[in-house]
């Protein structure tokens, strides 16, 4: 029995280790937050490559949905062409265009909605994970809303292609920002006066 007290010893140890390195640090998800700023305008001598994305889009399909409906769908843009005419029909989003920015797509799948009247919430949720998404991986980011305006919903799904059954709810711009524009945490943005306690 003496014999096995060493081994027993070191997987116990082992595990311990390993434990301690799978701990997530949760405060650096402040730093994200307080990070996050929309950025409109890139650095272009740097392009968004795929695993970042892929990243990125992780990060957005974490988002919660009311009863685990997971509605959202996303269309990725890295065409020119088709960033362009995105561009031109969304008035807050010719930044789009830019040679570097890439551009996210948020379509809710309405079928797939569970809790009636609750997608537009959903698709809230994973485009502001999106943009939180890109923090982390040092890109700059900013929401544009297509829904509820629906002139700008025809005009993107036509552009994009969407089918019937699907809506766009936003796009989301991606770029890194320019080397003298980084993106830092900035100074807490707490107002009391937003806040009331137990009642109004």
């Amino acid at each position: 029995m003496n014999s096995f007290l060493p081994l027993l010893l070191c997987v116990c140890v082992c595990v311990c280790v390993s434990a301690q390195n799978t701990t997530t640090d949760l405060t650096k998800t402040l730093d994200t937050i307080r990070a996050r700023r929309s950025v409109r305008a890139y650095d272009n001598t740097r392009t968004i490559d795929d695993a970042t994305i892929h990243t990125i889009l992780d990060c957005a399909m974490c988002s919660p949905t009311a009863m685990n409906s997971r509605e959202y769908r996303f269309v990725v843009v890295r065409d020119a062409n088709t960033r362009k005419k995105l561009a031109d029909a969304l008035p807050y989003c010719k930044y789009a265009a830019d040679p570097t920015a890439v551009v996210i797509v948020v379509v809710a799948n309405l079928t797939a909605e569970i809790a009636a009247g609750t997608w537009p919430q959903n698709c809230a949720g994973a485009s502001l994970s999106l943009v939180l998404g890109a923090t982390t991986q040092g890109v700059g980011a900013t929401w544009t809303a297509v829904h509820p305006d629906e002139d700008r919903k025809k005009s993107v799904a036509a552009i994009l292609g969407i089918p019937k059954g699907f809506e766009p709810f936003s796009a989301v711009v991606f770029g890194y920002p320019p080397v003298d524009d980084p993106l830092v945490i900035r100074p807490s943005r707490f107002e009391p006066s937003f806040v009331h306690t137990d009642h109004w």
